[in-house]
C-alpha cells in the first residue's frame, strides 16, 4: 500500500470514528438517498488528482518528493419533518464534525505535512428528505521516491 492510500484510509477512519457521522463510504454506487435513517449523517468520501514534484536531490534514505491531493466529500443529513433551521444546523454540525475529524486526528497529523480546508458549501440543497453539504481538504505529504 502506498503512502497516499494509507493517508486516505486514515482520513476515512477519522471521519468514521467522528461522533458527528454515522456512515462513511467511498463507493459511488450506493444510493445515499436510500440509506436507513440511523445511518445519517452520512459522508461519501473521494480523493482527487495528485500533484507530485521533486523538492530535493534524489536520495535513497530521505524524503525527496512532495505530493498534494484533495480529499473531497459530500455529506448528507436527514431532513424529513424538520424545520429549515434544524436542517441548516445539522448541515453545519456535519461540516464541523468532518473538519475536527480531519484536522485533529493525531494519526493523520503524524503522517502529513499539512491538511487544510479548501472549499466548503454549507447548503447544497434539500431533496427527497435529504439535505447535503460538500467540501474538500488539500493534503500535502512528503516521501522518498523509492517508496511512493
Amino acid at each position: 500500500m502506498g503512502k497516499r492510500e494509507t493517508i486516505y484510509n486514515y482520513c476515512k477512519a477519522a471521519i468514521d470514528a467522528s461522533t458527528g457521522v454515522n456512515y462513511v463510504t467511498q463507493q459511488v454506487n450506493i444510493n445515499m438517498f436510500g440509506l436507513t435513517e440511523n445511518l445519517y449523517p452520512a459522508v461519501r468520501l473521494n480523493d482527487g488528482p495528485e500533484i507530485k514534484s521533486r523538492f530535493a536531490y534524489p536520495s535513497t534514505t530521505s524524503e525527496d518528493m512532495q505530493s498534494e491531493f484533495p480529499i473531497s466529500f459530500v455529506g448528507y443529513v436527514r431532513s424529513i419533518n424538520k424545520s429549515s433551521t434544524e436542517i441548516i444546523d445539522e448541515q453545519n454540525n456535519l461540516l464541523v464534525a468532518i473538519e475536527k475529524a480531519l484536522t485533529a486526528d493525531t494519526t493523520i497529523i503524524a503522517n502529513v505535512a499539512d491538511i487544510v480546508p479548501n472549499e466548503q458549501v454549507t447548503d447544497r440543497g434539500n431533496i427527497d428528505g435529504i439535505g447535503w453539504v460538500s467540501g474538500d481538504y488539500i493534503i500535502k505529504y512528503y516521501y522518498n521516491h523509492t517508496t511512493p
